[in-house]
């Protein structure tokens, strides 16, 4: 565990009111679970990295081997959630920069003490390399963790696909103009255009099983490909479109999701008139060909509702083995209460 003195913290003339009385809560021997909410609503207001990010992961750090009911559980695992979507949020801004030279950080810390305020991009970004480098330290224990309620469960799995995102890697960057072939199918990067593609075919029924409650507004399709387009520069995601080879008849779109060294998430659907052909088959099976060649991850996952007894099907004739069920939240993208079962496929040639 790092070692910093945080007590620094308190003499910082650049906090707030609400900010200094945070601090004191965190560097209390235990907060009360009264002030956790408030500490909550404060981390998803930040638009920018703050000093209360990283004492807070300090904080986590040795109290979450501890906890003593699944409520504190819970609890910890919300925070660390809020946590990490802010440094996935601010990653966008700052993955394309250099990696610091991360010096200590109780140093950097002293050195603020010296400052009426943070606002030089520096700092921002050590600070940012930081809570990240704190972060990371969390790994260990979150694949470790059990949990008996699924939705306890669901928001620990949220969290370590975060953690492995966020792990420093190289990663593979496909150019755009790349083209895959199957026995049948031909695949392409989805791009700007396709937006008509998926507003006739992501049909609701086509549309139940996937994380997101369809493309009924152009806007949200406008951006669900500007988003795909520039994840897949960073090599963090691949959204293919499927077209019959003979034909060249859109089939349908796949992708692999959250791609990190450790994991890639696999997703695919194909539209309502192409359904029951053999195709999802046909696309799995060139999924995990891409994956394996181009050794993107270790494992592959598929999660799925339960009550799919189609993509539950496919894995089973893939030899996926079912690793963890877990109840995934409302979210702005898909608004229910999803159970899920996640299978996954081990790439064992990344482990000799």
């Amino acid at each position: 565990m790092l070692k910093i003195n945080w007590e620094i913290v308190k003499t910082f003339s650049f906090l707030s009111e609400e900010e200094l009385e945070i601090v004191n809560w965190l560097l209390s021997d235990k907060v009360a679970q009264n002030h956790w909410p408030s500490i909550a609503v404060y981390l998803e207001q930040q638009q920018e990295i703050t000093i209360i990010l990283p004492l807070c992961l300090t904080h986590l750090k040795n109290v979450f081997e501890e906890a003593e009911t699944e409520l504190d559980q819970e609890v910890y695992l919300r925070i660390l959630l809020i946590i990490g979507k802010q440094l996935g949020r601010l990653w966008t801004v700052f993955r394309i920069k250099k990696q610091p030279i991360i010096h200590s950080i109780d140093n950097f810390i002293n050195s603020l003490n010296q400052k009426q305020e943070i606002n030089n991009e520096e700092d921002f970004f050590y600070l940012w390399s930081y809570t990240m480098e704190l972060y990371q330290l969390f790994r260990n224990l979150l694949y470790d963790f059990s949990a008996d309620s699924l939705i306890v469960k669901g928001i620990n799995q949220e969290v370590k696909t975060i953690v492995d995102m966020l792990q420093q890697q190289d990663r593979i960057v496909f150019a755009k103009e790349t083209i895959w072939l199957s026995h049948s199918l031909k695949f392409r990067m989805i791009q700007k255009g396709d937006e008509s593609l998926l507003e006739t075919n992501l049909t609701s029924n086509v549309g139940k099983y996937l994380s997101i409650d369809g493309f009924s507004h152009p806007l949200l399709t406008q951006e669900y490909i500007k988003q795909s387009v520039l994840e897949m520069t960073y090599g963090t995601c691949l959204v293919l479109m499927a077209f019959d080879l003979k034909t060249n008849d859109f089939i349908g779109s796949c992708t692999l999701n959250d791609i990190n060294k450790e994991t890639s998430e696999i997703g695919l659907w194909i539209k309502e008139s192409e359904q029951h052909k053999g195709f999802g088959t046909e696309i799995m099976d060139k999924l995990l060909q891409i994956v394996k060649e181009n050794k993107l991850s270790k494992n592959i996952l598929y999660t799925v509702e339960d009550d799919n007894k189609a993509s539950i099907a496919l894995c089973n004739k893939f030899s996926f083995v079912e690793t963890d069920q877990f109840i995934l939240e409302p979210n702005s993208l898909k608004n229910k209460y999803r159970e899920m079962i996640q299978f996954t496929y081990k790439i064992t040639s990344l482990e000799e």
